[in-house]
């Protein structure tokens, strides 16, 4: 997989736009269009390590050119056996299903989400 597809999918996991992405590598969002339209193909060595610091992943997994899901890869790298799994299960479902699991996260995240800091009230 190309590097700018994997971009995609790995922004896609997270729900994050071009412009999340942008301000959480530190990098301009031209930038990450201009990888993941494929115009860039070789980004500085910088510019993936901001890009691998901000998904949370090795270098290594960024820019592997083994044929492995995103999820696949992910899984991987998940830092808990729960988190593995999960992420084994999603990238072995068909599209529908990917639809349906994703629609039940965002079911349950909404359930569980804490509710934003309250101010103090002024006594």
């Amino acid at each position: 997989m190309e590097l700018g597809a994997r971009m995609i999918e790995l922004r896609a996991a997270r729900g994050w736009t071009q412009k999340e992405l942008a301000g959480r590598s530190h990098l301009p969002q031209a930038t990450m269009s201009r990888i993941e339209s494929g115009a860039v193909k070789h980004p500085s060595t910088r510019t993936l390590e901001a890009l691998a610091k901000a998904f949370g992943i090795p270098l290594d997994v960024l820019i592997a050119p083994r044929d492995l899901s995103t999820a696949e890869i992910l899984a991987e790298v998940a830092t808990d056996e729960r988190s593995a799994k999960v992420l084994r299960v999603f990238s072995g479902l068909p599209d529908k299903g990917r639809g349906e699991f994703e629609d039940m996260a965002a079911w349950l995240e909404q359930k569980y989400k804490k509710p934003a800091d309250e101010e103090p009230e002024a006594g």
